[in-house]
């Protein structure tokens, strides 16, 4: 049964309400048992909001975390109806994301507590029929993930209001000299030309944050991943761990947002494992967003409010934030800066948030296994696809391929003309493109 507009918003403002006062509780510390029910109380508006991943996150590590702080007794009845709620909603949780496994193993924690609960107890049996005839389809929590209806800053309210869109053209301008302009034109935001840009000019990507993988890091900018000429290389360095850079710019900027948490951190080494089974160019956005996290951190403000991430639109394509490996990244990131798990400024729903955010807006060459760059352009993400008319391409530089006249849109393509069929309709809706083009029909 769907759940209706009117009930949706309900449960986003009960999800708002518990979250204040979870966040309120942390703040105040109070006692692992006090923090445990205000989370529980939100979690199961998360599964109402229909965010399985969130909650089975929130409740298998965070709520697992408080549990084993708050010394339950055997025989109290609250502490009881607490144990009986988390594997009820446990279940739900690794049910709904197709954890069938995972949710037979809960059910049957569950079954014994819900003996006196006949409504609850008849839904977790249920829930244990359907994933044992499942069980073979187990398919983690890959599925497609829509924007987080608590996400405000990603709503098209933000996106397309006034104030938003004059943040990105300043940046468009600055960074582009000039060249290039963000408006907001009738389907949204628009890169459009500052002046007339003949074909064959080319432009600096003026990355935000970037990330490298079997690179000699003596020869990049640990910032903007920008090759150094060799008599430049230690002219500008991190005085502390000797983080190379290719300018002052470049290493002012990095010190002034994200290095000072990260420094003389051994970040490869410790992601190692994800590399050893990731050979995707996307896996490098990890590292963009551990650099996002630390500079959260740095600047005390939460991960989504960061400026280079802020104002990006979200990729509504499955990726593997939401499986069990995400899980063990986002687990990594809070260990390696430090944070303390069930923190409210920097949750799992952060972590999915700016991977959406990133997986958007993240542009890479190279391959894995003999090196690869990726980087989060300053001003590109603004420029939209089509899959015929678009006049630029991105490789280490942006390349005009057409000339564009002052006040013409810039277009980008998205997905290679090659990638075709279902693939490439997937694909594109993700950027909730639907195209019916030459290419794409």
């Amino acid at each position: 049964m769907s759940t209706s507009e009117a009930e949706k918003a309900g449960y986003l403002e009960e999800y708002r309400k518990f979250s204040d006062q979870y966040k309120e509780h942390w703040e105040n510390k109070s006692p692992p048992r006090v923090l445990s029910q205000a989370l529980l109380n939100r979690i199961r508006m998360t599964l109402k909001l229909e965010q399985h991943s969130i909650a089975f996150y929130d409740l298998s590590t965070t709520f697992m975390g408080l549990l084993n702080s708050s010394s339950l007794l055997v025989d109290d009845p609250d502490d009881q109806e607490m144990l009986l709620n988390f594997w009820f909603l446990l279940t739900s949780a690794a049910f709904g994301c197709g954890l069938y496994p995972n949710a037979k193993e809960m059910a049957e924690r569950a079954e014994p507590l819900a003996q006196d609960r006949p409504e609850m107890l008849a839904q977790i049996l249920q829930m244990k029929k359907k994933s044992i005839e499942n069980i073979s389809e187990c398919y983690g929590a890959c599925r497609s993930h829509m924007r987080i209806p608590w996400d405000d800053l990603a709503s098209n309210e933000n996106l397309h209001s006034p104030e938003c869109v004059a943040r990105l053209n300043e940046t468009a301008l600055k960074l582009s000299d000039g060249t290039f302009t963000v408006q907001l034109g009738r389907y949204g935001r628009e890169l459009r030309a500052a002046r007339y840009i003949k074909k064959g000019e080319s432009f600096s990507l003026a990355p935000h944050l970037s990330s490298t993988f079997n690179i000699d890091t003596s020869t990049i900018c640990y910032h903007c991943s920008e090759f150094i000429p060799k008599a430049d290389r230690g002219t500008h360095c991190c005085p502390d761990c000797g983080a190379i850079f290719c300018s002052s710019r470049c290493l002012d900027e990095a010190i002034g947002r994200y290095h000072v948490p990260l420094c003389g951190i051994p970040v490869m080494e410790f992601f190692d494992w994800y590399f050893s089974q990731c050979t995707e160019i996307s896996s490098l956005m990890i590292l963009t967003i551990l650099k996002v996290f630390a500079e959260a951190k740095f600047k005390g403000i939460t991960p989504v409010e960061v400026d280079c991430v802020r104002d990006l639109c979200v990729h509504n394509s499955p990726v593997e934030y939401i499986d069990p490996v995400g899980m063990q990244v986002f687990a990594g990131i809070l260990q390696l800066l430090n944070i303390e798990n069930g923190d409210p400024n920097y949750e799992f729903w952060h972590y999915i948030a700016v991977h959406q955010r990133i997986g958007a807006n993240c542009f890479g060459n190279g391959e894995i296994a003999t090196g690869a760059g990726s980087a989060l352009a300053g001003y590109l993400s603004n420029a939209n696809h089509d899959c015929l008319r678009n006049n630029v391409k991105v490789a280490e530089r942006i390349e005009v391929t057409k000339d564009i006249k002052k006040g013409e849109e810039v277009l980008n393509f998205y997905i290679p003309k090659s990638v075709r069929g279902i693939e490439r309709e997937s694909l594109l809706l993700g950027y909730n493109i639907r195209c019916e083009c030459r290419i794409c029909g």
